[in-house]
């Protein structure tokens, strides 16, 4: 099956690959807009690092507690559906993470049409944190049995992939265009993804601790209490941290500093 599912998706990965290579490179107008992009030596990227270190861990602290909860989310479905009491097959998930995933999209696909670096950057924490919230609301649904099996686990969903997604495609790109930094995402993608997957790793080896017949579903809903109020929490952290860097920083944003990038 791995195989197979491989195979299905080579042909695709190699149409985007192609059409990623017909991207030109950055004009002008691009650099003034976002600043240019250019790989970062060692002592760059430690720089990088410090400068913004509290709001970094803060983003970071978050993305590694949502990749926890989404991951316990996908690799115990089948418990989570039982615990829940529903009638599972195999369409519903496909339905399910189907509605996630096209929710997920045009919400993180709009915020190219904002234009302003700072807005989009504040507004991805802000969409960032709405899902944390909404994920709190769907936990709380469930406590009060308000809510059904199906749009318990698209919503819960929902609520952990536009954060999850919006770190990757809005915050750390943002950032960096709206403090003027000549570097790029991927060394701010690698701090968060190595952490992300260091916790997702524990997920995996704390599986290997619960039996088959334990209460995958009640550490599951604990798991997300935690997680929600937590990661909620590092995020306002880090738009205050932020905001308060942006406004102390002075640097004229004028053609002759673009001119120099």
């Amino acid at each position: 099956m791995p195989s197979m599912a491989g195979g299905i998706f080579l042909l695709p990965l190699m149409g985007f690959v192609w059409m990623l290579k017909q991207i030109p490179p950055p004009d002008a107008a691009d650099v003034a807009a976002r600043t240019e992009r250019a790989p970062m030596n060692p002592d760059e990227r430690r720089a990088l690092f410090w400068r913004y270190a509290p709001g970094l861990m803060a983003v970071t602290a978050a993305y590694l507690l949502v990749t926890v909860l989404r991951s316990m989310r996908a690799d115990f479905a089948p418990e989570i559906w039982a615990g829940l009491g529903a009638k599972v097959d195999a369409g519903m998930f496909t339905r399910s993470e189907i509605i996630v995933a096209l929710g997920v999209l045009c919400i993180n696909g709009l915020l190219v049409l904002v234009r302003d670096n700072a807005r989009a950057f504040f507004l991805g924490l802000a969409i960032a944190g709405a899902g944390l919230a909404l994920t709190l609301v769907v936990l709380a649904a469930h406590a009060a049995c308000i809510v059904a099996p199906f749009p318990f686990v698209v919503w819960l969903g929902f609520g952990l992939y536009v954060p999850y997604v919006v770190v990757h495609t809005t915050i750390f790109e943002r950032l960096i265009a709206m403090m003027r930094e000549r570097g790029n995402i991927g060394y701010l993608m690698y701090l968060a993804d190595a952490f992300g997957y260091l916790g997702y790793v524990a997920v995996m080896v704390g599986k290997n601790f619960f039996k088959p017949g334990g209460n995958i579903l009640e550490l599951f809903v604990t798991t997300g209490w935690i997680v929600g109020a937590t990661a909620l929490l590092a995020l306002l952290g880090a738009a205050l941290f932020f905001a308060q860097r942006r406004s102390s920083w002075t640097a004229p944003q004028t053609a002759s500093t673009v001119a120099s990038y």
